[in-house]
């Protein structure tokens, strides 16, 4: 596997998706699942998140796969390891989302939708090296003023907007990232991590 020094800071991959299809499966269950949070976003989520700017959202569960990655700020358990994030829950069982999952090449594990409210915004964090998972970002839903950045080592951050045409992006969180929405619309975004880079 590449490190991050290795990898782009933003890559599209060869993948389409209907983002219709998915937003619509989140909006048939969000009711259901609005106020979950798995032990990752409880765990490591607060210290960049405004209050209520910032939601994620699982759409994979936890269920162990014999990976521990070390890392003081998960305490060291298996709960705190994103490749142990695999199971299904029976909402997104037969769905379009089980669909888009099965698309990649590389084994997915823990997927979420990251809800951004207006003014909301997560600040410049590194968490982890492309070389243990990668992810994927699918735009589902944004305004002119949501935006993305990706900033390497003594370089200005690279910015983008991503628009929900259905295309899929890497985005290298190995190095400080950071998103915000600026505008009045809610910016939903579904996160994939997948074990394995051969998407790329």
């Amino acid at each position: 596997m590449l490190k991050r020094t290795e990898l782009k800071n933003f890559q599209k991959i060869a993948m389409r998706v209907d983002v219709d299809k998915i937003h619509q499966v989140y909006m048939n269950n969000i009711g259901l699942i609005g106020n979950e949070r798995d032990y990752l976003s409880k765990k490591c989520g607060s210290p960049y998140i405004p209050e209520n700017g910032y939601i994620q959202i699982p759409v994979t569960e936890f269920e162990d796969q014999n990976y521990m990655f070390k890392n003081k700020s998960t305490g060291d358990t298996p709960e705190g390891d994103e490749r142990n994030y695999r199971k299904l829950p029976d909402w997104v069982k037969g769905s379009y989302i089980e669909e888009v999952l099965e698309k990649f090449k590389s084994p997915y594990t823990r997927t979420r939708f990251c809800v951004i409210n207006p003014g909301g915004f997560v600040l410049p964090h590194i968490d982890y090296n492309t070389n243990y998972s990668v992810r994927y970002q699918i735009p589902i839903t944004t305004n002119d003023w949501c935006y993305v950045g990706v900033q390497r080592k003594n370089e200005k951050p690279e910015i983008r907007h991503l628009e929900p045409d259905g295309s899929v992006w890497f985005m290298n969180q190995g190095w400080n990232h950071s998103a915000w929405n600026m505008g009045k619309t809610d910016r939903i975004h579904m996160i994939v991590c997948v074990n394995g880079q051969e998407d790329l």
